[in-house]
């Protein structure tokens, strides 16, 4: 970034941020993503084991409630769920097609992702176009959905000294 700023290129970012960030997650996609990133089959059958078919109860004061069977999604407050978050948005940068190991000054987009966000950064409107539709895709594969109130979009082009 400091190379684009200094020699004025203007550059083009997205803040992506997902809805129900655990609870729109395809399990059976999140286990072919774990499959394919060579995780062993014994972690993924003990991952499995923790996530199917769970059933839980909400405790108000010393009333409980009816029980809740857990099908779908991650598990809020597992402490797997972080783990098996990354594992997901991995899947989805990688399927974007988008990731490369070069800085944005060298190519046209680069995609970075950290904790439950992506950012875009790319060296023209365009390109980012086409890397975000191209992250749409395959967030709606694994299951997750934009935020559309909370992405945002910021264009900046520094002048040369």
């Amino acid at each position: 970034m400091e190379k684009t700023k200094e020699f004025g290129i203007e550059t083009h970012h997205l803040f992506i941020d997902f809805k129900s960030t655990y609870g729109t997650i395809k399990r059976g996609q999140l286990y072919n993503a774990m499959s394919e990133f060579n995780i062993p089959n014994k972690l993924i059958s003990l991952t499995r084991m923790t996530m199917e078919n769970k059933q839980s109860q909400v405790r108000i004061q010393s009333d409980l409630s009816d029980l809740i069977t857990t099908k779908k999604c991650l598990r809020q407050g597992d402490s797997l769920v972080c783990l098996l978050f990354n594992l997901a948005l991995e899947k989805v940068v990688r399927n974007a097609g988008k990731q490369k190991s070069v800085t944005i000054f060298y190519k046209s987009v680069e995609l970075l992702a950290y904790a439950d966000d992506i950012y875009i950064i790319a060296r023209s409107r365009t390109t980012l176009k086409e890397a975000f539709l191209s992250i749409e895709r395959a967030t709606g594969e694994m299951g997750l959905r934009l935020n559309e109130k909370k992405t945002k979009y910021l264009a900046t082009r520094e002048s040369k000294n």
